[in-house]
């Protein structure tokens, strides 16, 4: 199948409007953008029409070449969160690895928020747990591979749930995951005795505000520097790498 033809935006805003910007952005876009030094960029299809966005928003666009569906596999190396391996389909090693193709959705192991959240989720003891914004499946299936179970994955994009299902049946956990469509700020959470929530601050703050929530949560996708309405909640544990922040919450 060839590949669709695919534009990015580069999207350049002032420094003071960045939490301006992602208000927008995370209306515009749902299926998800990356923070770049400038700004933000997003890839969208090459005959969608021109984004409607605020005129103080700068945007410029490039063509994502063609093969681009295999070229990023240059960067997708094996990585090790809290001693397990995770690497992808088309390597051989390590053969005991989690094993994880993340298709369009977030989650390979190698950003600074997933270790983060990995990291703090193998202290836990054993238990339910729900994956609030599961991405590519990655933090669900390491808490099953950890012990954790029963594990309970969301995320409202389509393409997320489908590389999550596969990832959790590449990985034999079918029978100990459930996927589910589900906006994990609108939808009735089920019971669990521990919450992931790696998704954007704002989603995050939401979160902590609704009702059903367990007692402990780990929420990340937080810059280091970016304040956090806690209400009710305390930090418990906390880790920081290159710039973003994983929080173990209690109340």
């Amino acid at each position: 199948m060839a590949d669709p033809e695919l534009r990015r935006l580069a999207i350049a805003v002032d420094a003071d409007r960045r939490e301006e910007a992602i208000a927008v952005l995370v209306e515009r876009f749902p299926d998800g953008f990356e923070e770049t030094d400038a700004g933000f960029a997003v890839v969208v299809a090459a005959a969608a029409p021109a984004p409607d966005l605020p005129a103080w928003m700068a945007v410029s666009a490039a063509a994502v070449p063609a093969g681009w569906r295999d070229g990023w596999r240059d960067f997708h190396a094996p990585c090790a969160i809290a001693g397990t391996w995770v690497r992808p389909p088309w390597l051989d090693e390590p053969a005991d690895a989690v094993v994880l193709e993340p298709g369009y959705a977030f989650g390979t192991g190698a950003h600074p928020t997933t270790r983060g959240v990995g990291e703090l989720l193998a202290r836990e003891p054993a238990g339910s747990v729900l994956d609030l914004g599961c991405g590519s499946g990655l933090l669900s299936i390491l808490a099953a591979a950890w012990g954790h179970g029963p594990v309970t994955a969301w995320d409202l994009d389509p393409h997320a749930v489908a590389a999550a299902r596969a990832n959790v049946e590449r990985n034999g956990l079918a029978d100990r995951i459930a996927v589910v469509q589900a906006d994990v700020l609108a939808a009735e959470l089920p019971a669990c005795d521990l919450a992931l929530a790696n998704i954007e601050r704002r989603v995050v703050e939401a979160l902590l505000a609704r009702d059903g929530l367990p007692a402990r949560v780990i929420a990340s996708g937080l810059r280091a520097d970016d304040p956090l309405d806690l209400g009710p909640w305390r930090v418990a544990d906390e880790r920081v790498e290159d710039g973003w922040r994983t929080l173990l919450l209690t109340r």
